[in-house]
Order: structure tokens, then C-alpha cells, then sequence
């Protein structure tokens, strides 16, 4: 089996490609939330009914790369030209070979959101996570265990997603968190990335040999 691939175009929630990020699997190049134009891409999904997370779509749909979401997302994206172009998913779907499980993140009854999970190589990625994270969600990244890559927004300040002092108390008051392979924290605000010695050092405290890191620009 070849390896998965999964590449940090954007990081920052303040800049436009915040939450994008690549898989690679085999000749399969996923970009998912399509704020930023790529080159070689030959899939895209989107996540999120925020035209900010989906910026760039037309640079994909006019070189004839197919589009996914939920019908879910899908019903509630204003842009009509886009809805017209996305090829609607259900419970699991596959790019080529790479299997994909869409994960419900919603923000509100209106507002609804996903994140993905590849089952083949228990990763999941979650460009936003909502406020309150229920706990089939929880379940679903921890059992099996899973590599967690998480848009987590702020340190303490409210938002429409989570912080990460809600992240952290959540995700610790169920005992499935020990289950984690990993986990990843992307699509942050500067006072996080200002704290993050001090969110590095809580987490590992917490969460003993779980690796912890925040995502660069670039990484792969």
C-alpha cells in the first residue's frame, strides 16, 4: 500500500488559504477547502458553506477537476454556479483508491460542515472543528485510533468553532482520547501560535506519549 501524503498549504485562520490542505495517494492529489489555486490537483472537496473555505473553486471547475461535498453543505452554499458543479457524496465515498468517510463538524441546524476520515490510513482531518464536539464524533476519530489534524481557531476567545481550552477539556473528559495516534493542530489564530509552548506543554502533560505538533506552511 502506498503511503498517504497530506501537505499544509495554508495555517493561519487570518490569511485566505487557511484551511487548505493536500493528500496525495497514489496518482490521487485531494485539495481540501479550495482557497488557494494548485497546480495538479485533480480532486477537491469542500467542507464548509463559508465562501471564504471555497474562494478559489472556479480555477478547479474550469480545468475540469471534479468537485465534492455533502448534499448536506452542498444545500446550503450560496453560490449557485458552485452548487451546480458539486458532485454530491454520501456516507463513504472513494477518490480512485483512497476511501473517504465524511465526518459531521456542524456549527449550527444551518450552518453544516464536515471533516473527512481515511480509513485505510486512520487519519482525519477536521479543517474546523465546531464548538461542541459530540461524542460519536469523538468515537469515530478514537475507535480505532486515529492521527487528528484539527482546525482549532483561538486559545480561550469565542468563536463559532472551537478553542482550544474547549478542545482540550472536551477531548479529556472522554476516556476515548487515549486512542489518539497523533494529533495536529492547524487553522489557528495568532494568540494561539503566541502561546504555543504553553499549549505544547499542557497537552503532552495531559496526554502523555500522544505526539502533539502545530502545522507549518509547507509541511508535508
Amino acid at each position: 500500500m502506498s503511503d498517504l501524503k497530506v501537505k499544509f498549504h495554508g495555517i493561519l485562520a487570518s490569511n485566505k488559504d487557511h484551511s487548505c490542505i493536500e493528500v496525495d495517494y497514489q496518482d490521487i492529489r485531494l485539495l481540501i477547502q479550495p482557497t488557494k489555486k494548485i497546480e495538479g490537483i485533480n480532486a477537491v472537496v469542500i467542507c464548509d458553506t463559508d465562501p471564504d473555505e471555497w474562494s478559489q473553486w472556479k480555477y478547479y471547475a474550469d480545468n475540469g477537476v471534479p468537485i465534492y461535498s455533502t448534499l448536506g453543505v452542498k444545500h446550503y452554499i450560496p453560490d449557485k454556479d458552485l452548487r451546480a458543479v458539486i458532485k454530491t457524496v454520501g456516507t463513504n465515498f472513494k477518490i480512485g483508491n483512497l476511501k473517504v468517510i465524511p465526518e459531521k463538524t456542524p456549527v449550527a441546524p444551518h450552518e453544516p460542515m464536515i471533516g473527512l476520515r481515511f480509513p485505510q490510513f486512520r487519519v482525519a482531518i477536521l479543517p474546523e472543528l465546531p464548538f461542541y464536539l459530540g461524542q460519536q464524533l469523538i468515537k469515530d476519530i478514537s475507535l480505532p485510533p486515529h492521527h487528528l489534524i484539527a482546525g482549532i481557531g483561538s486559545y480561550s476567545k469565542p468563536n463559532h468553532k472551537i478553542n482550544f481550552i474547549n478542545f482540550a477539556d472536551r477531548i479529556l473528559a472522554c476516556k476515548e482520547h487515549k486512542g489518539l495516534l497523533s494529533v495536529t493542530l492547524t487553522n489557528f489564530r495568532l494568540d494561539l501560535l503566541r502561546r504555543k509552548d504553553e499549549v505544547l506543554k499542557r497537552l503532552r502533560k495531559d496526554w502523555g506519549d500522544i505526539p502533539v505538533m502545530f502545522a507549518k506552511k509547507g509541511m508535508v
